[in-house]
């Protein structure tokens, strides 16, 4: 099983079974910018501008559970973009 560096997840062994599962890495303090969102912002879009790569949208969406819609987020939100 292979894990993209950039994903929330790792690799680790089961030590019961000895078979390779993935893991949610540790998420340790992570400090962060406020945003207030504008039309067409999504978690992907503002991970694009932000980290240059929309596949890290998750990083965003770990720290705005309360935002339901991340495809779809209301002009005006504040998001916190981590640093």
């Amino acid at each position: 099983m292979s894990v993209n560096s950039s994903s929330r997840y790792t690799t680790s062994i089961d030590e019961r079974t000895g078979r390779v599962i993935a893991v949610k890495k540790v998420q340790k303090t992570v400090t962060f910018d406020r945003y207030t969102s504008s039309q067409g912002d999504s978690f992907d879009t503002l991970a694009h501008k932000v980290f240059g790569n929309p596949q890290e949208y998750w990083r965003i969406a770990d720290l705005n559970p309360a935002v339901k819609y991340p495809n779809e987020i209301e002009v005006g939100t504040v998001i916190r973009i981590p640093k």
